[in-house]
């Protein structure tokens, strides 16, 4: 038997029963082709290869265009060296930056920190983000795409200027002992509130916090349970 020739009309409608295929069967044909790629990478080599150098053209006329707003910039090694030296000279130079954990103007030094005004902060600050990764590792916090982690307990204090928004009491700083080592804190010690609890939905982010006494959080927590 020969070759089956199709007309126009049979080929188009062929055409469209593969497109329909593919569309309502996307998970199987992507599968199929992760399957292809993986026990066939010499022919997708090949198939790379003749792509271009049957498009050229088309494959030059990218490049330029694209270096046209992308510009690769080459440096000289005096340049380079330049550079090196301009931004060793630029660490000695103090300049006034804002504490990424308490908030506060603070000059940097040489060899210090540029982003922490104090060891102080820079440890509260990564004891933070570790108690933050503990509740996404636990569930407790599941709205990934909305979490600021920019949200301090000091910078919280300032922006509700230090009163509990549950009982409009002042909260106070003082108000903690050191048992063997261990911070213990009372009744007025401000602490992080989510207002709309982090377990039915909230999200820890600027206008879902306000700052409270923990013995005022905990009451409440104790009643939304």
């Amino acid at each position: 038997m020969g070759k089956r020739i199709l007309t126009e009309a049979q080929l188009q409608a062929r055409r469209e029963y593969n497109k329909r295929y593919r569309e309502s069967h996307k998970e199987i044909e992507q599968a199929r082709v992760k399957r292809f790629r993986e026990t066939n990478p010499d022919k997708i080599k090949e198939a790379k290869a003749r792509y271009r150098d049957s498009h050229k053209e088309q494959i030059a006329e990218y490049n330029r265009n694209h270096y046209v707003y992308h510009p690769i910039v080459k440096q000289t090694p005096e340049e380079k060296k330049a550079k090196r030296i301009e931004k060793y000279i630029e660490s000695f130079v103090p300049k006034e930056k804002i504490c990424r954990y308490c908030g506060s103007p603070f000059m940097t030094e040489y060899r210090k920190s540029k982003v922490f005004c104090s060891e102080d902060c820079r440890s509260s600050y990564e004891h933070y983000l570790s108690k933050l990764a503990a509740k996404r590792r636990h569930g407790k916090i599941t709205a990934l795409d909305r979490l600021d982690s920019d949200i301090t307990l000091p910078k919280l204090y300032k922006r509700d200027k230090g009163i509990c928004k549950i009982c409009g009491g002042l909260c106070e700083w003082g108000d903690k002992t050191i048992v063997n080592d261990t911070i213990v804190v009372g009744y007025t010690y401000p602490s992080i509130d989510h207002i709309v609890p982090i377990s039915k939905g909230g999200t820890h982010t600027w206008d879902n916090v306000q700052l409270a006494h923990k013995y005022c959080n905990t009451i409440k927590s104790d009643k939304e349970t």
